[in-house]
């Protein structure tokens, strides 16, 4: 069976029969593979873990072996960007720089309509299209007004820990004012009631 880094790697002999291609098997199953791809300036780094999908770096300044800048599930889609950025000469992008615009495409809105959902002009969308780095509360808010929930997890090769969802931090938000006191002939009834079976007759009294 050809697993789909396998497949991808042949895709693209055929797409660039110049480039010069090295896939890399790792030494046990269920671990990461690599594919690396040279043809002329460009350079193509391809990682694929059978439970994360496609990580991508095309003339990245990226460390090697550091986390991929851009993520995708299929081999259709992986292969996709790469033709799109060795035929244009262009880079990938950092996750978190295209985060806004991936969710707003993936959502199939103009800058213009997620704009109006914030409840901003368009010049705000494009900025925070922009940008590398985002508050919490940002991503929180424009993911809600996605009609979606935000989720932070922390990906582990032995697994995930869940850190924060939207809820939870609702949740966790000050309550509102604490109910008032009864008063202080009722608590004291209560308080003779809870004593002494004897002084029911002066817990009734006190409570009337």
């Amino acid at each position: 069976m050809t697993l789909p880094i396998e497949e991808l790697a042949e895709l693209l002999v055929e797409k660039y029969p110049a480039a010069t291609l090295n896939l890399r098997r790792p030494a046990g199953v269920g671990k990461t593979w690599w594919l690396d791809l040279a043809m002329g300036p460009s350079q193509a780094e391809v990682e694929w873990h059978p439970s994360r999908g496609f990580g991508l770096n095309v003339n990245s300044d990226s460390v090697y072996g550091a986390q991929s800048d851009e993520a995708f599930p299929t081999v259709r889609a992986v292969l996709s960007r790469i033709v799109q950025l060795l035929n244009s000469g262009s880079q990938t992008e950092e996750s978190s720089a295209r985060f806004v615009r991936a969710l707003r495409e993936g959502r199939k809105l103009t800058q213009v309509q997620l704009a109006k959902l914030l409840r901003v002009k368009q010049a705000s969308v494009s900025r925070l299209e922009n940008r590398a780095d985002f508050h919490l509360s940002t991503l929180r808010n424009i993911v809600s007004r996605l009609g979606g929930n935000l989720e932070v997890r922390a990906n582990f090769p032995d697994g995930s820990i869940h850190i924060l969802k939207y809820e939870e931090e609702v949740s966790a938000q000050p309550r509102g004012p604490a109910k008032k006191r009864k008063s202080s002939t009722t608590t004291k009834a209560a308080q003779i009631k809870e004593r002494s079976p004897l002084k029911r007759a002066m817990a009734k009294r006190l409570a009337g």
